[in-house]
């Protein structure tokens, strides 16, 4: 054997040396990576807070009272016009205003296309003013009569009322 650093060195230091090494830097790469994953679950949990509070703040809040007294107005005119559990047509003229109405509609009545089921076609309408939800208005075309829905009044030039609870 020979004496001194080395390959056919027969004390053994070099190799524990080098084992203390690899361990240590596995061990220094491990803590990094802790590191790394506690600060973006610190950065997820600051943004899920910033979140939830910017959603439960004013604007959003007041935001919700309007549509929710917006789809109330519309809910009062259908219910003037169609008795509940009917089956009616909601017009697919415009795409926006049929989404808008099945919202209203299919909570409490059946929507169908079938015109010999339905009653009547329900569309929404441009009105101003009172007896109009926020610019539109609810008509129903029974065969060749059209009535316009009432009950509900949202002009949109005054304070929503207050959602039900």
């Amino acid at each position: 054997m020979i004496p001194g650093p080395g390959p056919g060195r027969t004390d053994g230091s070099a190799p524990h040396a080098l084992r203390l090494d690899r361990s240590l830097g596995l061990r220094l790469v491990g803590l990094a990576l802790a590191l790394v994953a506690l600060v973006a679950l610190v950065v997820g949990a600051v943004h899920s807070v910033r979140s939830t509070a910017g959603r439960a703040g004013a604007p959003s809040v007041a935001s919700a009272n309007l549509d929710d007294a917006y789809y109330g107005c519309l809910a009062a005119q259908v219910d003037s016009l169609v008795g509940p559990g009917r089956a009616v047509d909601v017009s697919t003229a415009d795409p926006a205003a049929w989404a808008t109405l099945a919202k209203v509609v299919a909570p409490r009545d059946v929507i169908t296309t079938d015109r010999g089921r339905s009653v009547p076609l329900l569309s929404l309408a441009p009105r101003r003013g009172a007896g109009a939800c926020l610019g539109s208005v609810v008509v129903a075309r029974f065969g060749a009569t059209v009535g316009d829905g009432t009950g509900g009044s949202l002009p949109g030039d005054e304070a929503p009322p207050p959602p039900a609870l």
